[in-house]
């Protein structure tokens, strides 16, 4: 193996010269010693639109520009780097390149390709209201401490896949406009998302959270939002009234590991997707909107599950949901749930425990209609089902047993069909009314001779009398004493 090629020492005021004159800067592999400030700098001043955060900064408007293409490749810059209020004309490359000290880009402006991969930011570094107009590539750069990009503008492509955050990240207010990726990255220390808006693509997939994760507020108005295997370690995951109003919002194999998930408010207006995703701890859906399909198809809860005041507004599948306690009221879901016969005896046994007595008869009843209208009097495969049969009955008799007013209303059907025939046998309604009731209840009536077809009809109202009063009795005993 041949031996490493020696660096290079070149000094800072050579690089600032070049600038300074715009002059294109071309190094690779070199140490740069002195600081990078561009701040003293005799450049021409370029006046911008200024964003609202920026207002807020206080920013002039004006920058210095910077005509020079700046390459900067595989280095090590030992000193200060600072383009602050800096309008870049060219292309801005620092692939590679170890920042040892402070590296500030405070309202920078990039109007051409900035490339930072695989650069190493030993120090704090702040992109704080910076402007990316067409390519901010930081794919695998290292940020060993806090990085800041608090209301940094990205107008096109943002690439931070595999690159590792060591301190504090943060993207509060920050504007995605196009493909924004944040795939494998890793944030080390708190991840600050607050009100930042996704107006493109947003993909995290497999980003690891190791601390707070901070989404509230957060805007995905773009397409597609991808969390898929993303993992929230940390102590908190925070998605409250975040807004994924663009398309869908796809949490599949999610590991809310060492935090409770708070979607307290947050507003899905697509299709919402958590197959597979593991709750270690609590999931806080209270006041969630759904508008799409949503999908907790083998989900995990390890903890609570709390849905108050969630909505609902297409499909809800909760086939194969594993939890302890699930905190949501029939009511809010009876409308939308799939069909799945151990997700429904599932939450009949939920809204037992959590004394929703009334819910769980109102799924019970719900799950057998269900289970009924899947079966079929006929098929060509397996001939007549008469299984189906019985649940007909039941439906019609007692509500499966939890609806007595169906029980109350056979029997009053029996005893007034009973009365229109006996009409004919006695002087007045009142004798004929009087007559079937006392026939229903088992009363024995020995004024009365009837021909054969009137005994008959005595008697098959006096059997069904029987029948419909034992089983009155027995639904409303279950519905007491429950």
């Amino acid at each position: 193996m041949g031996e490493e090629r020696e660096r290079r020492v070149v000094p800072a005021r050579e690089i600032l010269a070049k600038i300074e004159r715009g002059e294109d800067v071309e190094y690779d592999n070199v140490i740069v010693e002195g600081d990078l400030d561009i701040s003293g700098l005799d450049l021409p001043i370029e006046h911008v639109e200024r964003s609202e955060f920026q207002l807020k900064l206080g920013s002039a408007g004006k920058l210095v520009v910077v005509s020079s293409e700046i390459n900067i490749t595989g280095s090590e810059v030992h000193g200060k780097v600072d383009f602050s209020n800096g309008f870049m004309r060219k292309r801005i490359n620092f692939a590679g390149t170890q920042f040892d000290n402070q590296a500030v880009f405070l309202n920078a402006y990039f109007n051409n390709y900035s490339r930072f991969e695989e650069a190493k930011f030993r120090y704090y570094s702040s992109f704080v209201g910076a402007r990316f107009k067409i390519h901010a590539g930081f794919e695998g750069a290292r940020f060993s401490s806090n990085a800041d990009f608090e209301g940094a503008i990205f107008s096109n492509y943002a690439g931070f896949d595999g690159a590792q955050f060591g301190g504090k990240t943060d993207f509060r207010l920050a504007q995605f406009g196009g493909v924004t990726r944040f795939s494998y990255t890793k944030f080390g220390g708190d991840a600050k998302f607050k009100g930042a808006e996704f107006r493109g693509y947003a993909n995290f997939e497999r980003a690891n959270f190791s601390e707070n994760a901070g989404f509230r507020e957060t805007k995905f108005t773009g397409r597609n939002v991808y969390f898929w295997g993303a993992k929230f370690t940390g102590r908190n995951a925070d998605f409250g009234n975040a807004k994924f109003t663009g398309g869908e919002a796809d949490f599949s194999r999610a590991e809310f590991i060492g935090c409770d998930a708070n979607f307290i408010r947050a507003e899905f207006c697509k299709n919402a997707d958590f197959w597979n995703s593991d709750f270690r701890r609590d999931a806080l859906f209270s006041y969630t909107v759904f508008d799409g399909d949503v999908y907790f198809w083998d989900v995990k809860f390890g903890g609570n599950a709390e849905f108050y005041g969630a909505t609902f507004g297409k499909k809800l599948s909760l086939s194969h949901l594993r939890f302890n306690l699930l905190y949501i009221n029939w009511a809010q879901i009876k409308d939308s749930l799939i069909y799945d016969g151990p997700a429904y005896l599932a939450l009949i046994k939920n809204f037992k425990v959590i004394e929703r007595f009334a819910d769980a008869e109102d799924c019970y009843y719900e799950y057998r209609k269900q289970s009924q209208s899947k079966k079929k009097w006929y098929s060509d495969e397996g001939g007549w089902d008469w299984s189906k049969l019985p649940d007909v009955i039941a439906c019609i008799s007692c509500g499966y047993g939890v609806r007595p007013l169906h029980t109350i209303l056979c029997m009053s059907g029996v005893i007034f069909i009973s009365w229109i025939f006996f009409l004919g046998y006695f002087d007045s309604l009142f004798e004929s009314f009087y007559f079937s009731v006392m026939t229903f209840t088992g009363s024995k009536q020995n004024d009365v001779t009837p021909d054969m077809l009137f005994r008959s009809v005595v008697l098959i109202e006096a059997i069904l009398g029987y029948l419909f009063m034992a089983l009155f009795v027995v639904v409303l005993a279950r519905k007491l004493i429950r």
